[in-house]
C-alpha cells in the first residue's frame, strides 16, 4: 500500500493529473458559429497521433449516423482531416489512415457521402499549391482511395444513373469529379483520370463482383465527366491526358477482352484476366463512337476539341469491329461444333445399328438347319 510523502513531518497528498479530452470542449462563445464542429478539427489537427486517431474514430462515429451537415462544417471538418493527414509520416500510417476515410463513403447517407466527397475536392483544390513534393504522393493514394470508394458504393447502388450523376457531375460547393477549365490543381484532374478505370477494372476483378458488368447506359453516365472535357475544355495538356488515360485505355480493355474471351476455353488463367475487363462488356461501343462524332459536330465546338472527339469515336468504331468479329466467329465456331457434335451422334447411331444387325445375322448362322422326313 502507497503512503503520501512525509517532509519536515507534514504528510504532502498526492495530486490528481486530470486528463485533456480528446475531443476538447468548444466554448460558448462558438458554439453559434462552429456549431459543435470545431472539436473535431481540434483533435484531427493536433500533432499527437493517439489524439488524432481518437478523432478519426470519433468522427467516423458521427458521420456515418448524420444524414446532411452544412457545407461550411464539411469544410471545417476537411480542414481537420486534411492536416491530420498531413502530419501522417509513415506509409502504413498513412495508407491505414486512407483507407479508413475512403471507407466511410458507401457506408454513409447518400447526401453525406455527396458531400463528404466534395469536401476532400474542395480542400484538396484549395490547398494543392501548399503541398510539396514530398506529401503530394499520399495525397494522390487518398483521391485513389476515395475514388475506388465511390466506385464500390455506386455498384452497390445497382450502378444507378441519379447516384452516379450525384457524385461526378451534380456535387455541391461548386465541385465537379473534373472540371473542364481547372485554374488550379491541374495535377489532381490528371490523377482522376489516371485512376478512374484503373479502379473501375480493380472492382470488376474482385472476386465477389466477377460477372457483374456496368450497365451500358451507366457506363456512359461514369464516361460523362471526362467527354464534357474533351468537349469544353482549353487545355491541351488535359485533353491529352484524358483522351490517353480514359478513352484509349477503354479502347485496349475492348480489346483485351476480345483475345482474353478467345483463349478463355481453353486456359483457366485466361478466364481471370477476362474477369478485369467485364465492366465494358454491356458497353454498346458503337453508340458510344456516335455520340462522341455528335457531339464534335456540335455547333460550338473549338477545331481541336472536334478533331480528338473525332479521333477517339474512330478508335471505338475499330474496337467495336474487332468485337464483331469475334462474336461472328464464336458464332460460327459454336455453329461448327453443333455440327460435328451432330455428325458424330449420327455416326454413332449408325454404328449401333451395323452392330445389331450383325448380332441378328450371326445368330441366325448359329441356329441348326431342320432335317426334312
Amino acid at each position: 500500500m502507497s503512503t503520501a510523502p512525509v517532509e519536515n513531518g507534514k504528510v504532502h497528498k498526492r495530486r490528481k493529473i486530470k486528463q485533456k479530452p480528446v475531443l476538447e470542449r468548444v466554448p460558448q462563445q462558438q458554439q453559434a458559429t462552429d456549431d459543435g464542429n470545431s472539436k473535431f478539427a481540434r483533435a484531427l489537427g493536433s500533432t499527437d497521433y493517439a489524439t488524432r486517431d481518437k478523432g478519426v474514430q470519433a468522427l467516423s462515429k458521427f458521420l456515418i449516423y448524420k444524414e446532411r451537415l452544412p457545407e461550411l462544417d464539411i469544410m471545417k471538418l476537411w480542414k481537420g482531416l486534411f492536416f491530420c493527414f498531413w502530419h501522417s509520416d509513415k506509409v502504413p500510417v498513412q495508407t491505414e489512415l486512407a483507407e479508413r476515410l475512403a471507407a466511410l463513403v458507401p457506408q454513409m447517407h447518400p447526401r453525406m457521402a455527396q458531400l463528404y466527397w466534395a469536401g476532400l475536392l474542395a480542400t484538396l483544390r484549395r490547398e494543392w499549391f501548399a503541398m510539396d513534393h514530398h506529401r503530394l504522393d499520399k495525397f494522390l493514394m487518398l483521391v485513389r482511395k476515395f475514388v475506388a470508394a465511390a466506385l464500390s458504393r455506386l455498384q452497390a447502388d445497382q450502378w444507378d444513373i441519379a447516384a452516379i450523376r450525384s457524385l461526378t457531375l451534380e456535387l455541391p460547393m461548386g465541385q465537379t469529379l473534373i472540371p473542364p477549365t481547372p485554374a488550379k490543381s491541374l495535377g489532381l484532374s490528371y490523377h482522376i483520370a489516371d485512376v478512374w478505370l484503373q479502379e473501375l477494372r480493380k472492382l470488376a476483378a474482385a472476386a465477389v463482383v466477377v460477372g457483374q458488368a456496368v450497365p451500358h447506359d451507366s457506363m456512359l453516365q461514369l464516361l460523362e465527366p471526362f467527354v464534357r472535357v474533351l468537349e469544353t475544355s482549353g487545355e491541351q495538356a488535359l485533353l491529352s491526358r484524358v483522351k490517353e488515360s480514359v478513352f484509349d485505355d477503354l479502347a485496349s480493355d475492348i480489346s483485351a477482352a476480345i483475345a482474353a474471351a478467345g483463349n478463355s476455353s481453353s486456359d483457366s488463367d485466361s478466364d481471370d484476366e477476362a474477369g478485369q475487363y467485364v465492366y465494358c462488356q454491356l458497353l454498346d461501343v458503337d453508340q458510344l463512337a456516335a455520340q462522341l462524332f455528335e457531339r464534335g459536330a456540335a455547333e460550338g465546338v473549338k477545331a481541336r476539341n472536334r478533331q480528338l472527339l473525332y479521333s477517339i469515336s474512330k478508335e471505338l468504331e475499330a474496337a467495336a469491329g474487332r468485337r464483331k468479329k469475334r462474336a461472328a466467329a464464336a458464332a460460327g465456331d459454336t455453329k461448327a461444333h453443333a455440327k460435328q457434335k451432330k455428325h458424330k451422334v449420327q455416326h454413332h447411331i449408325q454404328q449401333e445399328q451395323l452392330q445389331q444387325q450383325q448380332d441378328i445375322s450371326d445368330e441366325q448362322e448359329q441356329q441348326p438347319v431342320a432335317q426334312q422326313p
